[in-house]
């Protein structure tokens, strides 16, 4: 009856060691390969959205429309927010979201330090409308992270 209890204890030990040696690998392979791809591929999402903004603008000189594209931008983010979030049931990844609130945060701050060029093309109450939005927007997407914790 010893010699199955201490097998037992042994075999117990073996699967402790084997399930913290792939804790370990996955650890080394997240940081390695898959936190670098998934840190440029935020960024692009980011640049997307910015780039699709800045196209707009230079193709139409209505002030509604380049707008509207930047209301549409900042609806992207939250949404590439959300889908990085909540597409994995298990292990959701905080790069995206974090990249997100980041740019977020460099909009609104952009906007409150605006170009004269800005504000002679939209007035400030739009300005700071916007920038109000970016705020929440930031803080919308950090909330949404905290369940995912």
């Amino acid at each position: 009856d010893d010699d199955r209890t201490r097998g037992g204890g042994q075999r117990r030990q073996r699967q402790r060691q084997r399930i913290h040696g792939e804790s370990w690998r996955y650890t080394i392979e997240y940081w390695l390969f898959r936190f670098p791809f998934i840190l440029h591929c935020g960024w692009m999402i980011v640049m997307t959205a910015v780039h699709f903004s800045l196209l707009v603008r230079d193709v139409t000189g209505h002030k509604a429309t380049q707008l509207a594209s930047d209301i549409f931008a900042l609806a992207f983010l939250i949404s590439a927010a959300c889908f990085s979030l909540y597409s994995s049931s298990r292990n959701p990844d905080f790069c995206i979201p974090f990249i997100i609130i980041w740019a977020y945060m460099g909009i609104a701050w952009r906007l409150g330090h605006a170009s004269q060029k800005l504000q002679e093309e939209f007035d400030l109450s739009t300005i700071h409308a916007v920038q109000q939005a970016c705020w929440f927007l930031a803080g919308a997407v950090a909330c949404m992270m905290c369940p995912r914790l």
